[in-house]
Order: structure tokens, then C-alpha cells, then sequence
């Protein structure tokens, strides 16, 4: 079961509280999916896990994106892509029937390796431009 860590703190309050939703909203996910890991994902409830998922997703990434662009964020347009990767995939995922297990690793390794990794890139820069 994925659980928030402090080690996944970026020090911005806005941002540090959106990730811990996302991890909120994932766990949802993830407690629905091993519940019913035989069953192909397409039912009523996991559709709604994954819209769910999908229109937080979307809300954070535009703070994110609206931060980047404010602070003048040399990596914005790499970002930017990342985040349109992910939703994309959100779509592929409402949008076919595909293996539960395969769902709940794709979302599980992207949102810590995003978190972990890529948004760490733009930590510093928005310190040094004053937002915490």
C-alpha cells in the first residue's frame, strides 16, 4: 500500500498538501483494485477513482504549471509535458479495459518517481523565488 513519507516533502505548503490528496486519492484506488484484482477495470467504481484521480491531477498540475510560469521555470516546458503524459495515460486508462495490477503499478511508480525525482527540479527555484 503506498503511504505519504516525509521524505516526499518538497517545503511548499501548497504543493506538499496536493501531493498528500493525490496520495489520498490513489490509495482509493489501490485499496478498490486489490479488493477486486480479478476483475478487468472498467466498472462503475473505478471509472469514478480514475476521474476522480484525473480532475485532481489536472488541478494540481495547472498550480504547479501557474507557479513554474510565474517564477520564470527554465524546465516548464519539460514539465509541462510530463504532466500531459500522465493525462493521457489517466484517459487511456478510463477509456479501455485494462488489468487492474497493471493500473495500480503504472500509478503507484509514476506519482513517487514524479514526486521524488522530477518535481524536485523546480524545489529550489521556487525557495529562491519566495514561495513556500
Amino acid at each position: 500500500m503506498i503511504d505519504w513519507k516525509k521524505s516526499y516533502n518538497t517545503g511548499i505548503d501548497s504543493i506538499d498538501l496536493q501531493h498528500k490528496k493525490l496520495f489520498d486519492i490513489l490509495k482509493q484506488a489501490l485499496v478498490l483494485i486489490n479488493e477486486n484484482s480479478s476483475r478487468v477495470v472498467k466498472d462503475y467504481e473505478y471509472l469514478t477513482i480514475l476521474e476522480k484521480l484525473a480532475a485532481y491531477s489536472e488541478y494540481h498540475f495547472k498550480h504547479e504549471e501557474k507557479l513554474m510560469k510565474e517564477t520564470k521555470f527554465s524546465g516548464f516546458d519539460a514539465h509541462r509535458e510530463i504532466h500531459q503524459e500522465f493525462k493521457e495515460q489517466l484517459l487511456l486508462f478510463s477509456e479501455g479495459r485494462h488489468d487492474p495490477v497493471r493500473i495500480a503499478v503504472y500509478l503507484q511508480e509514476w506519482l513517487i518517481k514524479h514526486i521524488s525525482g522530477v518535481d524536485r527540479e523546480y524545489v529550489q527555484h521556487f525557495k529562491n523565488n519566495l514561495i513556500n
